[in-house]
C-alpha cells in the first residue's frame, strides 16, 4: 500500500461471520476468483484479516482506483456465482462497507480531500501489532506476519483526521487513512445494498 491518491482511490472492507465449518470453503471460492480478479482492471491492493479471537469471521479489505472499477469486480458473472454461495450455504452474516478514501497517511507524504460534514467516517490505521486506540477493533493479516489493521467509526471529520495524524505517528504504523462511507449494508440488511 503506498500509493497516495485520494481522491480516486476507494476502500471496501468485506465483514464476514462464516457458519460452523465453512471457512475452507471461502478460501476455495477466493483461490477460485483469483485468475479473474488478476483480469479485472483497477484493484490497488487486498489483503484479508481476521478479528482478535474469531476464527469464524474474517475480513476482506480492498483498494479500488474508482467506484467503477470496484462495481466492475462486483458486476462479475463468476464472482456472483460465488457471492450467492456465500448467502445461501456459507455465510452466517456479513456486513459490507464501501468507501472513498478522503485522507491517507503514510511515509510522510499526505493526500487528502473535503468531505461532507454529516460523512458517516471510518479510520483505518496499518500497523505492526496493535496499540491503544479508543474505540478500535484490531485484526491480523492471514497472510502477512507483522500486519494489523485498526479500524474505527468516527463520528466527526476533524477528530477523526487528528486521529489518523496521530495514529501515524505511532512507531509501527505504516499508513493512516480515512474513508467516508458511502454504501453500509449486510446480509439482512439491504437498504444501501447496490443494485444487481
Amino acid at each position: 500500500m503506498s500509493e497516495t491518491a485520494a481522491d480516486t482511490t476507494h476502500g471496501l472492507f468485506f465483514e464476514v461471520e462464516m457458519k460452523p465449518g465453512h471457512m475452507d470453503h471461502y478460501f476455495a471460492h477466493v483461490d477460485m476468483l483469483r485468475p479473474v480478479l488478476a483480469q479485472h482492471t483497477g484493484m490497488r491492493w487486498i489483503e484479508r484479516f481476521r478479528p482478535d479471537g474469531r476464527e469464524d469471521a474474517l475480513l476482506s479489505h480492498q483498494l479500488w482506483e474508482s467506484e467503477a472499477a470496484l462495481a466492475g469486480w462486483r458486476r462479475d458473472a463468476l464472482h456472483r456465482r460465488s457471492q450467492a454461495a456465500g448467502r445461501k450455504v456459507h455465510f452466517a452474516d456479513y456486513r459490507i462497507r464501501v468507501a472513498p478514501r478522503i485522507l491517507h497517511l503514510e511515509g510522510g507524504a499526505v493526500a487528502e480531500m473535503p468531505v461532507a460534514a454529516d460523512a458517516r467516517l471510518l479510520l483505518a490505521v496499518y500497523a505492526a501489532a496493535p496499540f491503544a486506540l479508543p474505540g478500535a477493533a484490531w485484526f491480523a493479516s492471514v497472510v502477512r506476519e507483522g500486519s494489523c489493521l485498526a479500524l474505527a467509526e468516527m463520528a466527526d471529520d476533524g477528530a477523526a483526521r487528528a486521529t489518523a495524524r496521530d495514529a501515524a505517528a505511532q512507531a509501527g504504523v505504516r499508513a493512516a487513512s480515512v474513508f467516508a462511507v458511502t454504501r453500509d449494508y449486510g446480509m439482512f440488511r439491504r437498504t444501501e445494498a447496490p443494485e444487481p
